[in-house]
């Protein structure tokens, strides 16, 4: 079966735009006539995605533009074979034949071939998912330990110029430290969240 992920499509939390597409997506399995192997889960809440992810014998990213892809780590971090797009985060996270593979974008006869090459191949599968695995635990951490060094340094920043800090909106050299500090805690806190969904709630024990 294919199993579609994503939007908020049924009940109270329903959001039109996803629901439109839903629509739109059911309507094309249906004219296709493969309605009866395609599912639509919708919005999964955090605490069934680490059984989704294991359930599954291939995660697809099939995105258009993608700036990131977190949804690819966790896949990863579950030892779930990837096949993504080759475009924007996805083409850097994912190193074709190493850890995932890429299709190109909008070429649903390469995504084919790719979902068939995994397949086929139990060995292709063992390794692209234990080099993801590996991957994705020293990159969490990189993660948090690269964003606080970043930030420290730039508190500790001598010679700010006032002209620049004041074209930037800011009224003083003070007003900009508080606003880095309040950065920079902001984005400790979103790496140490992402650090414990890999490393934690999604590790494969």
């Amino acid at each position: 079966k294919v199993i579609i992920v994503g939007g908020k499509i049924f009940f109270f939390f329903k959001n039109s735009a996803d629901f439109k597409e839903y629509k739109r997506l059911q309507k094309k399995a249906e004219e296709e006539k493969v309605d009866d192997i395609v599912v639509f889960l919708g919005r999964i809440d955090n605490a069934r995605l680490a059984f989704s992810y294991r359930a599954a014998d291939v995660f697809v990213v099939p995105s258009y533009y993608e700036p990131f892809g977190l949804v690819t780590l966790e896949a990863m971090a579950n030892k779930t074979p990837v096949v993504a797009s080759n475009v924007d985060g996805l083409a850097t996270i994912i190193k074709h034949g190493e850890n995932g593979l890429h299709f190109e974008s909008r070429n649903a006869l390469d995504l084919k071939e790719k979902i068939l090459s995994l397949s086929q191949s139990k060995d292709l599968v063992s390794k692209l998912t234990e080099k993801g695995y590996k991957e994705v635990k020293e990159k969490a951490q990189d993660c948090v330990e690269m964003t606080i060094d970043f930030y420290s340094r730039l508190l500790n920043a001598e010679g700010t110029n006032y002209q620049e800090l004041v074209k930037s909106g800011f009224k003083s050299r003070n007003e900009h430290l508080r606003y880095l500090t309040e950065v920079a805690a902001i984005n400790e806190v979103l790496c140490r969240k992402i650090e414990n969904r890999l490393k934690g709630r999604f590790e494969v024990k």
